[in-house]
């Protein structure tokens, strides 16, 4: 539950470091990331102790299977916010920027392709229009605005998420008390050599009242 907290806090505080404070958004990427990897190693090891060990290869699989699923959903579900958000504000904002530098609203049409291909690196974007230095600027700034406010509103949609799981870690066990060499002393004895798995067949092959 602490690194899932972790995780969830880190991972919603990126919105407040884009996008000017790169070295912040690097310390919080680190807390934010790094969990992950504990949070699985975590879960794996609770699944593999809580289990027969006859259902160790499905819980595992389930694990993976809901991890590839939740990454799927989680994936379609930030990338729809952020499209919605660009595809709705993204013109407006360029356009808005141009006017208020002093270009005409009547090339507005070529202008902002142009401001979307010059940020993506297409060379001479802005070769067919007439657009001024200032203007370019100031474009390139409503451009990276406009991906910033949408990156903001995506990292914060994943706050429910990491609700999610916090409720769900609470109901898991702690396997603590069974991280010892006694339990391991057992599996191997018992169920790996199949010790056990004899005496339960020699038991139900002897005639009753023997």
């Amino acid at each position: 539950m602490f690194a899932l907290l972790i995780q969830a806090v880190f991972t919603a505080c990126y919105a407040t470091v884009i996008p000017e404070h790169r070295y912040a958004w690097m310390i919080f990427q680190l807390f934010g990331q790094c969990c992950f990897t504990w949070v699985t190693t975590l879960a794996y090891v609770s699944s593999s102790l809580f289990v027969p060990l006859e259902e160790l290869g499905v819980s595992a699989g389930l694990i993976g299977t809901f991890r590839s699923a939740g990454g799927s959903v989680g994936n379609a579900i930030f990338s729809t916010i952020m499209t919605s958000i660009v595809n709705k504000k993204l013109g407006p904002n360029i356009a808005e920027a141009a006017i208020s530098h002093g270009y005409s609203p009547a090339g507005l049409a070529v202008l902002i392709p142009a401001v979307i291909e010059n940020a993506v690196g297409v060379p001479f974007a802005f070769a067919k229009t007439n657009a001024t230095a200032a203007v370019i600027a100031a474009t390139g700034e409503a451009f990276k605005d406009t991906y910033a406010y949408a990156f903001r509103r995506v990292f914060l949609s994943t706050l429910p998420f990491g609700i999610i799981g916090l409720v769900a870690a609470w109901f898991v066990k702690d396997p603590s008390h069974l991280l010892n060499n006694h339990i391991a002393v057992h599996q191997e004895r018992d169920v790996i050599t199949g010790e056990r798995y004899i005496d339960e067949k020699q038991t139900e092959a002897r005639p009753v009242g023997a």
